[in-house]
């Protein structure tokens, strides 16, 4: 386990013996062939559901390059060939990627003294062709709005750094009702949300604010990620051993209208969970990717011990997983749309 791990930070978890991530004993699982699920992929098409998945991860120290299947994010996606991977990234958390295509990887640690920073990545490279330090700390969440605006989230200083587009220095500073923010997310009207486990809250800071706003929702248990479809709905992950779920809240609502247990791996007939940790919506194919770093198996019905990691993905409006990819360390998975 690498020392700065984050979700050892974030839940203070015992994981056992984790396989290696991509690197080749990972493998999808498909829906099957007559569910609607299939259905539902058999019908769709188009290149946006074509690209590349990126998976940051922090064991490992490193973010994986994975390719979709037959060109469709709906199938899942298979561990990279030769352990192809990014450059130049330290404990990496959470990323995102804008309208163009540009990959941001939010490294938590560079340096021994807890220093962060945001990488990026121009589409089809894999060194950085920027990277953003000033104000950064312990830096585990990231998001980009249509603007080109960069959130960075500073998990132990309880702050969130603003970067206006092309600028390396923050132009703000945003400290007001923050404890120790995790995941973000941006919505078409550049709201930013954020998931605080810290305080066990999911804020909201519309356009314009300077003091994020508890959105009051119920049902939480340490939220660390969060992320929003192109409809508006709002998608919490909840990251606490056997409790940890998805929360999904349509716009403006305090209640979650659906609730997802996200699987761990088959273990024969012992019960499994992932514990979901980073989210992100594949918009505009609308898939749901929920990244768990480990898993939980309940042996012999009596305790949990850590398992296989799992990344799922979820089809928009769906409780049951499309696909689930297995033995693949992910702290966050994100979607680039092919071009």
């Amino acid at each position: 386990m690498h020392r700065f791990s984050f979700y050892s930070r974030i839940a203070g978890v015992a994981a056992l013996a984790l396989l290696s991530a991509c690197g080749g004993a990972g493998s999808p699982v498909a829906p099957p062939a007559g569910s609607a699920m299939a259905r539902a992929i058999h019908a769709g098409g188009g290149d946006r559901y074509d690209g590349l998945v990126f998976v940051s991860d922090e064991d490992d120290n490193a973010v994986w390059i994975c390719s979709v299947i037959s060109h469709d994010i709906r199938r899942g996606f298979s561990p990279p060939a030769s352990q192809s991977q990014l450059e130049d990234v330290s404990d990496p958390a959470q990323m995102a990627v804008d309208a163009q295509g540009t990959l941001y990887v939010a490294n938590a640690q560079i340096d021994a003294t807890g220093a962060g920073e945001i990488a990026e990545y121009p589409r089809g490279t894999t060194s950085p062709a920027r990277t953003l330090k000033t104000g950064l700390n312990t830096t585990t969440g990231v998001a980009v709005d249509s603007n080109g605006t960069i959130y960075a989230s500073n998990k132990y200083w309880g702050s969130i750094v603003v970067f206006p587009k092309g600028e390396t220095s923050p132009n703000e500073t945003i400290k007001a009702s923050l404890s120790g923010p995790d995941g973000l997310a941006v919505d078409k009207a550049n709201d930013l949300f954020v998931a605080d486990s810290s305080a066990n809250d999911v804020l909201e800071l519309t356009h314009g604010s300077k003091t994020p706003k508890s959105l009051h929702l119920k049902g939480l248990a340490r939220p660390v990620g969060v992320a929003l479809d192109r409809h508006g709905n709002l998608f919490v992950s909840n990251y606490l051993g056997a409790s940890s779920n998805v929360m999904v809240y349509p716009r403006g609502s305090r209640s979650p209208s659906q609730t997802i247990v996200v699987p761990g791996p088959p273990y024969g007939s012992e019960s499994t969970i992932a514990e979901s940790m980073m989210l992100s919506v594949s918009n505009p194919a609308d898939v749901l990717i929920a990244s768990a770093p480990i898993s939980l198996a309940l042996i012999d019905g009596q305790e949990w011990f850590g398992y296989e990691p799992a990344i799922v993905g979820y089809i928009s409006g769906q409780t049951q997983p499309a696909w689930s990819v297995y033995n693949v360390i992910g702290d966050d998975a994100v979607f680039q749309p092919g071009k």
